[in-house]
C-alpha cells in the first residue's frame, strides 16, 4: 500500500504542454525541459498552485535506447521539480520504457535493464519522494524498473501500464496478472496511464481494484485526454475519473492532452469526498501464481511436477489444470527462461530452492516454491 497522503493528485501532460512553449515535433521532452528550466519551473509550480499534490520529474524518455543516459539532465530537471514543490508537496521520480524487449523475447537481459534504470534512480533519488514507471507497454520492462527502484532506493513505488481499448498492453499483457506480478516485485501502487482516455481506462481498471485491495496495493489512474484527432471533453474525463474514484482509485492525474482544467476537476472531486470504500476480492496472495496473461490460485492437491525438458510445454499442456508445478534442478534456471515463450500457464516450482530463487529474480511473473 502506498504510504503517503491519499487521495493523491498527480500532474498533467508534459509533452503536449511543452509543444505550446515551442518544443518541436520529434524533440525529446526531457531535453527541452532541461534546456528551459524557467519554463519547467513555472509549469510545475503552476500545477502545484492549482491542486497537484505531486508532479513527475521531466525524465520521460531519458532511458530510451542504447545511448549513454544524460544523467546531468536527469538531475537538472529533478532539482527544478524539487524547487517548485517546496517543502509541502511531493516529487515523483519518473522513468519510462527503454524500448527493448527483455530476454527471452528480445536481446536485453534483465540485469542490463535494471542497471540502466538504476543509473537514473540513484542519480535523482535525493530530490524525489516517490518513484514511478509510466507508459510501459511491457510488464517485463515495468518489472525491471520496479526492481531498480527497490535496489537503488527505499522510496514508495508506483507502477503503471498503458493499455489499448481491449484492456491489454501492446505486448498483450493483461492488467490483473500484471498486478500480481508487479506487486510481487515490490510495487506499492499499480495502475494505468495514458491509453485511450479516461472512460476506456475506467472500464478496465475498476474491475481490478478489489484485487489490489486484497493484496495491499493502491490503485492509480493517469489517463490521457483521448486521441489527438478526437480529444475527450473535460466533462467526459471528469465523469470517468469520478467513477474510478468512487470505486477506490485514490491516485489520480492526467496524461497527454490534459491541462490545468483537469487538475481543477480532480481537486474539486477530492474536496467533495474521500475515495470509495473497497470490498477486497477473495484471494490469497501467498497462493497466487501468475505470468503476464494468466493467473491461478493453487489448491491443496497439486498436479504432478513436470520435469524441465525439450517437451516441457507439451507436458504442461497435457495436464488438466490452470497452472503447473515445474521441478527445477541446479543449473536449470536459464533453460527454463528460454522456454517461457512456449509456456502459457502460470506455474509454481519445486526441487532446488536456490535455483528457484535464481529464476524468480529474473522471471516476469509470480511463482512460489512448493515442497
Amino acid at each position: 500500500m502506498l504510504k503517503t497522503k491519499l487521495p493523491l493528485i498527480l500532474d498533467t501532460a508534459t509533452g503536449t504542454t511543452y509543444m505550446k512553449y515551442g518544443m518541436k515535433p520529434g524533440e525529446k521532452s526531457w531535453k527541452f525541459a532541461y534546456e528551459h528550466p524557467d519554463m519547467l519551473y513555472n509549469f510545475q509550480k503552476g500545477l502545484y498552485d492549482i491542486g497537484s499534490d505531486a508532479v513527475l520529474t521531466s525524465t520521460f524518455g531519458i532511458v530510451q535506447g542504447k545511448d549513454p543516459i544524460n544523467i546531468e539532465a536527469a538531475i537538472g530537471v529533478s532539482k527544478v521539480a524539487r524547487e517548485a514543490a517546496g517543502s509541502d508537496k511531493l516529487v515523483i521520480g519518473a522513468v519510462s520504457p527503454i524500448g527493448r524487449y527483455l530476454y527471452p523475447y528480445g536481446d536485453m537481459r534483465f540485469d542490463e535493464a535494471v542497471e540502466r534504470y538504476g543509473e537514473v534512480v540513484s542519480a535523482i533519488d535525493p530530490y524525489v519522494d516517490l518513484f514511478m514507471t509510466e507508459t510501459n507497454i511491457q510488464t517485463s520492462e515495468t518489472r525491471a524498473a520496479v526492481c531498480a527502484f527497490k535496489k537503488y532506493s527505499n522510496k514508495p513505488v508506483i507502477a503503471t501500464l498503458t493499455i489499448d481499448q481491449s484492456g491489454k498492453t501492446l505486448s498483450g499483457d493483461l492488467l490483473l496478472p500484471s498486478l500480481f506480478t508487479l506487486a510481487d516485485a515490490g510495487a506499492d501502487c499499480f495502475g494505468v496511464n495514458c491509453s485511450f482516455g479516461a472512460a476506456s481506462v475506467a472500464e478496465h481498471l475498476i474491475p481490478i481494484v478489489p484485487y489490489a485491495e486484497a493484496i495491499g496495493v493502491t490503485v492509480a489512474a493517469k489517463p490521457n485526454a483521448g486521441l489527438p484527432d478526437k480529444p475527450t471533453p473535460v466533462e467526459v474525463y471528469a465523469d470517468a475519473m469520478q467513477k474510478m474514484y468512487d470505486a477506490g482509485v485514490s491516485v489520480v492525474g492526467g496524461c497527454c492532452g490534459t491541462g490545468p482544467e483537469h487538475i481543477t476537476v480532480l481537486k474539486e472531486m477530492v474536496q467533495r469526498s474521500a475515495p470509495g470504500k473497497i470490498t477486497p476480492a477473495d484471494v490469497d496472495f501467498s497462493r497466487i501464481v501468475s505470468n503476464t496473461r494468466a493467473y491461478a490460485e493453487i489448491g491443496d492437491d497439486l498436479p504432478d511436477p513436470v520435469e524441465i525438458s525439450e517437451f516441457l510445454s507439451d507436458d504442461i499442456d497435457e495436464q488438466d489444470e490452470d497452472y503447473a508445478v515445474i521441478k527445477i534442478e541446479k543449473g536449470q534456471a536459464d533453460e527454463l527462461m528460454s522456454q517461457l515463450p512456449y509456456i502459457n500457464k502460470p506455474f509454481a516450482l519445486c526441487g532446488d530452492f536456490d535455483e528457484y530463487e535464481k529464476f524468480r529474480r529474473v522471471y516476469c511473473g509470480k511463482t512460489i516454491f512448493v515442497k
